[in-house]
């Protein structure tokens, strides 16, 4: 038995590898296993009985499990016989050359774990990238995970989220504002488009009674009186779904009151020109 762990299956001047290297690293890996598993358990446990969101606890649990990655990678190099000074040493020229090679990478991993340690964005998060209503799925090293409306799942660089404007709508409150345009003629009554445009709501679910829709009167148009129509919702993934909704209610009740929604007009205006003079009449001969 001792020749058989003992024997040599790779030797290079004083380094070598037997059939018990391969029996530790085995080891190694089977008890990191294990304790991954339990560890997970008790961090389930732990994530329940204290009411922690899903976003924080995907991120504790990402941490942990980067975490045993890097002890057992150093474990294994320990077992292995490699310096890591030696390691270092000599990989710092293929680092330096590759760097410029990995400077996104670099920017994706640093920005990965900005999102982590600040948690201003977590998993289940319903954002707005790209003017695309998501939910975040997943947040890795590299890249997160959003899934669309359309069920379409994108998968983004960290960087991107960090370094461009990403609207969080469940950082602050469970509810958001959207709006949409109406334009009508000038021979409306303000008024009287005030009450139909809120009429318009009734019936359409998603819009929230509180706080209750509003209507502006936004500006005096080339061809029309325009109007904005206020609502709160918390649906935010089914948010072109009500205002198509809204949409057709409102072409309905603008029908129905006899209110004219305008097309794009110009008016032409041609002066008169002078008669062109007659032509001149020529000789017969």
């Amino acid at each position: 038995m001792e020749g058989i762990l003992n024997y040599q299956i790779f030797s290079y001047k004083e380094f070598s590898i037997t059939t018990f290297t391969f029996v530790q690293i085995a080891a190694i890996l089977l008890v990191m296993r294990l304790i991954t598993f339990l560890a997970r358990r008790a961090l389930r446990r732990y994530f329940l009985t204290r009411g922690l969101d899903e976003g924080r606890a995907f991120v504790i649990s990402r941490f942990f499990n980067y975490a045993i990655y890097i002890i057992t990678f150093l474990l294994i190099i320990n077992v292995v016989g490699i310096s890591m000074s030696g390691l270092m040493l000599g990989s710092a020229g293929l680092l330096v050359g590759i760097g410029f090679g990995l400077q996104r990478a670099f920017s994706d991993f640093v920005s990965g774990l900005i999102l982590m340690v600040e948690g201003d964005i977590s998993v289940g998060d319903k954002v707005v990238v790209d003017n695309e209503v998501g939910i975040i799925r997943s947040i890795g090293v590299r890249s997160s995970k959003v899934t669309t409306r359309d069920e379409a799942e994108h998968i983004i660089p960290n960087s991107n989220i960090v370094e461009n404007n990403i609207v969080n709508l469940s950082m602050n409150a469970p509810r958001c504002r959207f709006f949409v345009n109406v334009g009508v003629s000038y021979g409306s009554d303000p008024e009287n488009i005030r009450r139909i445009l809120l009429q318009s709501r009734e019936g359409i679910p998603g819009i929230l009674d509180e706080p209750p829709p509003s209507v502006q009167f936004t500006d005096f148009g080339d061809s029309s009186l325009d109007f904005k129509l206020f609502f709160y919702t918390q649906d935010y993934l089914n948010v072109p779904r009500i205002k198509s909704d809204l949409r057709f209610r409102i072409f309905q009740l603008f029908k129905e009151n006899k209110v004219e929604i305008p097309f794009p007009q110009r008016d032409l205006w041609v002066k008169s020109f002078p008669a062109a003079n007659p032509p001149e009449e020529l000789p017969l001969n």
